[in-house]
């Protein structure tokens, strides 16, 4: 009886015994491994890995969902993200071939592109990924060279919803109206809806400023308010087409209730005074009257980051915070928000981000800003009109990210050598080409003469490859350029994550900080 129970036991012992499994996203590394060694359970778990890397957001938008992307590279040194995306971008040439030109400007951009050669060596081309050619130029560009574009309010309807309600990944969550929710008064429960190209409605509108959707918007309504009266004299026919509409309706209905909390905060005033602050501090206007009104926000208790944007605006545009109003702005934020933020401010002055003026530093925005017109005077009459130049997306300023992709597309960067000497980093023209052996080797650009900014008569494929996050806004300039007759270029979009000014700055607040202040 003994020798029985003690097998009984044993099978019991045996079948309670579990496998743990462990796989890492995107990769192992050596640090993981130290910690489970030092833990002691290194080799009780069975270890493998998920190779997620490049996410498809849209038709023309690839992104390695890396929100910390920026933080990691300019606070804490982590050249990860650098690495993932020079791996996404050597997956993309196995795919579609070589891309013969390489161009870009950045310390970051720099970096990829070597890490990218280096691992086309380790593991070369496939012949037939060699020798074809789908995409035609890769544009590196660094976040670090234009980390103004991010901190400026979005007015475009897709960048609006990413500002007030928040796009996570491709996603965005909201309440659907009573029409949308069913029966009865209240409104449906909380739902999530993918945004992309697939929806006709959103599509036309996402890189529209956000005062031409709401009129599209209206127009639609009331036509198919119309067309609802109209019922009742309609003939089978016509009621047939009606019906196969139906699902368009539903799409515009959802439409509607996403620009819902849009059109809330558009309508406040409070919204219209902190465009005007950007604009002022953009256009170099009194930096007095732009520190007074930060400082009346942080007196009302404004959202931290808001404040934070304002800031790291000024410092940017303005060659630092002025020197006088420098530490009482300091005081007065740890002040409003607790002296726990203190590491916050620290994180954003080693990045770069928030400074005060320096007399050994010069102040080269406003140079940049005139030779890549940054600033285009805002008449109005793009008021019911699709915009004509990327710059009516913030309402007369142009990115300085996509007026670099401008200019490379237009004849090089040559042309603007001075205005990229203020930028941080060097700039590179590269072309990959196969010799003689069939190996791939890499050579400077040399344009040959009178070709310069000449347009072929084949669509280019341009890849633009962001590194430290991209806005929607920028995105919808890039198809805004693309739509251009003169352009003759398609643009897909390869980035670390999408961001705005607010995911961009909260990753540098401090974690202990953000806990205190939730609590």
């Amino acid at each position: 009886a003994s020798s029985s129970s003690s097998r009984s036991a044993a099978a019991s012992g045996a079948a309670n015994v579990h496998e743990y499994s462990v796989f890492w996203v995107p990769r192992h590394s050596i640090a993981v491994q130290k910690v489970l060694e030092e833990e002691g359970v290194y080799g009780d778990v069975q270890q493998g890995e998920f190779c997620l890397d490049v996410i498809p957001l849209d038709d023309d938008v690839l992104s390695l969902e890396l929100s910390c992307a920026y933080r990691d590279c300019v606070l804490d040194g982590d050249t990860a993200p650098l690495f993932y995306t020079a791996c996404a971008l050597l997956k993309l040439q196995e795919v579609y071939g070589l891309i013969p030109r390489l161009q870009g400007k950045g310390p970051a951009a720099a970096a990829v592109k070597d890490i990218t050669i280096k691992l086309r060596k380790e593991s070369p081309l496939p012949a037939a990924a060699a020798a074809t050619c789908r995409i035609h130029r890769a544009i590196i560009l660094d976040r670090d060279i234009d980390v103004i574009t991010p901190l400026i309010t979005q007015i475009t309807f897709e960048g609006l919803i990413d500002e007030i309600t928040g796009i996570r990944h491709g996603s965005v969550s909201y309440t659907p109206s009573k029409r949308e929710g069913g029966g009865g008064g209240a409104p449906g429960r909380p739902a999530t809806v993918f945004l992309n190209s697939s929806d006709p409605f959103y599509k036309e509108f996402r890189d529209l400023p956000y005062y031409i959707t709401s009129q599209r918007l209206q127009q639609y309504a009331r036509d198919a308010r119309k067309e609802y009266t109209e019922l009742g004299s309609k003939d089978l026919s016509e009621l047939k087409t009606f019906v196969k509409g139906l699902p368009k309706l539903l799409l515009l209905d959802r439409l509607s209730d996403l620009a819902v909390p849009v059109a809330e905060v558009v309508k406040e005033q409070s919204f219209h005074d902190r465009l005007k602050t950007e604009q002022d501090i953009l256009e170099g206007y009194d930096v007095e009257e732009a520190v007074q009104y930060v400082q009346g926000l942080m007196w009302r208790g404004a959202d931290l980051l808001v404040v934070l944007r304002l800031l790291c605006l000024i410092s940017g545009a303005c060659g630092g915070l002025p020197k006088k109003h420098a530490d009482s702005l300091r005081n007065e934020f740890l002040a409003a928000y607790g002296h726990q933020h203190l590491l916050t401010l620290n994180h954003l002055e080693r990045a770069g981000l928030l400074r005060p003026q320096s007399p050994n530093i010069r102040n080269t925005f406003p140079s940049i800003r005139k030779a890549l017109k940054l600033l285009v005077p805002d008449d109005g009459s793009e008021l019911h009109s699709a915009p004509a130049d990327i710059s009516h997306l913030y309402k007369g300023y142009a990115p300085l990210s996509i007026r670099l992709v401008e200019h490379a597309l237009q004849g090089g960067w040559g042309q603007i050598a001075e205005a990229l000497s203020y930028l941080p980093g060097a700039q590179f023209d590269s072309l990959q080409v196969l010799d003689p052996s069939g190996q791939v080797v890499d050579k400077p650009f040399k344009p040959a003469p009178g070709t310069a900014g000449a347009a072929g008569s084949e669509a280019e494929t341009v890849l633009l490859v962001m590194l430290g996050g991209i806005t929607f806004t920028e995105i919808s300039a890039l198809r805004l350029l693309s739509s251009r007759p003169e352009c003759n270029c398609r643009f897909l979009v390869l980035t670390t994550g999408i961001i705005n000014g607010t995911t961009l700055l909260k990753s540098f607040v401090d974690a202990p900080a953000a806990n205190v202040r939730a609590a």
